[in-house]
């Protein structure tokens, strides 16, 4: 019975075969079923020849070999026809965008402590700690009476880590509306030597919330706060609840890098402005991501979020260079200095990214990483910053874009806003690229050890942090005012900004002297294309 146990298993494969998908003639599936049918037909081919052999001279044998040949010449139909489908569903001619995470500085908290049972934590952290990244921009109690209750504020980044609750409350997530988008990407022939051979599927498919970079954690820390071995770190938005929607995700297939595609991140923006209508909610999106290169698809989806009352912001980018100015020196913008898109979209709201400089000629003896050497556990982050000093203690952030646009896109133009804290920010940042991953990413999102402290806390720098004290920002003025529109709360967060310097006489840029990690000192240049409306005063926005 043996080579009845070889035909029925080949009838199967056939029959699947020819019925794969048969409502769904794209091109995925279609390059699955020209490979089924090509190696199917090669095991009939020596099924044939090895029944040939055993019984061709019986009747039995010959009977086997006719069903053989009919099914042989099915599979080569199938074959034939599984080509013209690969070949007529195939990925759109489209240049994909790829989308990153922005971000330049980074070094690891070396604190450990005991910290408290994730259980404990209050449903809030509104009473916690104030760093100085909140206290720059009057986002500290006392200054602000709007915390972000009743308003939603969508990470579309990478997702939380699986042990999100080791770090913020469980009703500050709004798990039941937390998405991911996928698309598949696979090697091009010669992905070896140009690691942008990459074949596209052009299909997005749905996914878990939950990712394995801690991007998107760290992002989220800023909105709405986080637990710091168990010390409660308050948020510009603290009672505000957020979306977690993955649209940069990890591609194992591709040496593990991350990335999200233009399809992927034009879902996840149209999945909130359909959210928001469906469900009477009031979004705003945060993407602290970026790409060189425009793309109608996302842009298209930003206009569609906007009309369904979504506020959006994104990441100016992080072109800049040391020391930060000139920006072009021969007159025209350098391809290194440009804004990345979506952010430099004029109807999006674009965050360039700031820090807690040392001033320029009086030393008040304060600013990141001062005193010097520091203690452990580290204090300067939550020291207190002098009120109505921020145009003279904010510094612009060597590696944030300024107001260009990329030259081989000269027909766009492009607008930087206004900046934010987005130097040296403190928060939770486990995960495959700073440190162990804690439990399976793909868990329900339960602590790491109730008994034990969670690691990985950095110091992370970029627009990418910028970007969620703006949205925060934006969250507590559509607090105030919800029927507020995207220009209207552009024009708030603008117009309430306290502009910097961006010339220091005798010279022609502006400066600030700052304490790099090593203890050396350095000063930070920049100009006028660096500073938008100047740096965000939550306070003075929430005023009006």
């Amino acid at each position: 019975m043996r080579e009845w146990r070889i035909i029925d298993v080949c009838e199967i494969l056939c029959r699947r075969i020819l019925g794969i998908r048969a409502r769904g003639y794209h091109y995925v599936h279609a390059m699955r079923l020209l490979e089924y049918s090509s190696i199917s037909l090669k095991c009939y081919e020596v099924a044939s020849i090895r029944f040939a052999v055993e019984f061709g001279r019986k009747e039995k044998g010959e009977r086997m070999m006719n069903k053989l040949k009919i099914m042989s010449s099915a599979l080569t139909i199938a074959l034939v026809v599984s080509a013209l489908w690969a070949s007529a569903y195939a990925p759109q001619s489209r240049k994909p965008v790829l989308f990153r995470y922005p971000y330049e500085e980074y070094l690891p908290d070396d604190y450990t402590a005991e910290a408290p049972n994730f259980a404990d934590f209050p449903s809030d952290f509104s009473a916690g700690t104030v760093a100085w990244d909140l206290d720059i921009i009057d986002a500290e109690p006392g200054k602000i009476t709007y915390d972000g209750e009743g308003i939603y504020v969508a990470v579309l980044d990478t997702g939380l880590v699986a042990n999100w609750m080791d770090y913020f409350p469980e009703e500050r997530i709004a798990t039941k509306y937390g998405m991911g988008f996928y698309e598949n990407v696979y090697r091009g022939p010669n992905y070896r030597n140009d690691p942008d051979d990459i074949v596209y599927s052009g299909i997005v498919q749905k996914t878990t919330f939950l990712g394995k970079l801690a991007h998107g954690t760290h992002v989220t820390s800023t909105v709405i706060g986080y637990s710091y071995y168990g010390q409660y770190v308050r948020g510009v938005a603290p009672k505000a609840k957020i979306i977690p929607v993955k649209i940069l995700d990890t591609y194992e297939a591709l040496d593990g890098d991350v990335f999200g595609t233009d399809l992927m991140v034009a879902a996840g923006i149209k999945y909130c402005g359909d959210l928001a209508k469906k469900e009477g909610i009031k979004i705003v999106i945060n993407m602290s991501i970026g790409a060189p290169e425009p793309s109608d698809t996302i842009e298209d989806a930003i206009d569609y979020a906007i009309s369904k009352g979504v506020i959006v912001v994104a990441a100016a980018g992080n072109r800049g260079r040391p020391m930060g100015w000139p920006a072009a020196p021969t007159g025209a913008p350098t391809w290194d200095w440009i804004m990345d898109w979506p952010g430099g979209y004029p109807q999006v709201i674009s965050a360039g990214a700031s820090g807690w400089g040392m001033g320029t000629s009086v030393w008040l003896g304060m600013g990141e990483w001062e005193p010097w050497p520091q203690p452990r556990p580290r204090t300067w982050w939550h020291k207190d910053v002098p009120e109505d000093m921020e145009d003279y203690l904010t510094y612009i952030s060597y590696f944030s874009s300024r107001e260009y646009a990329n030259p081989d896109f000269s027909g766009y133009i492009v607008e930087l806003d206004a900046v934010a804290p987005g130097s040296w920010v403190l928060g939770p940042y486990p995960g495959d690229t700073f440190g162990y991953q804690h439990i399976p990413w793909w868990s329900s999102g339960l602590p790491w050890n109730p008994n034990s402290p969670p690691p990985n806390y950095w110091y992370v720098g970029g627009t990418s942090m910028a970007t969620p004290h703006i949205a925060s920002v934006c969250a507590l003025i559509v607090q105030k005012h919800p029927t507020w529109n995207q220009a209207q709360v552009e024009a708030a967060i603008k117009g309430t900004a306290t502009p910097l310097p961006t010339a220091i006489p005798p010279y022609p840029f502006a400066y600030n002297y700052v304490r790099w990690t090593s203890g050396a000192i350095y000063a930070f240049l920049w100009a006028a294309d660096a500073t938008g409306a100047g740096i965000i005063q939550a306070d003075a926005a929430t005023s009006l």
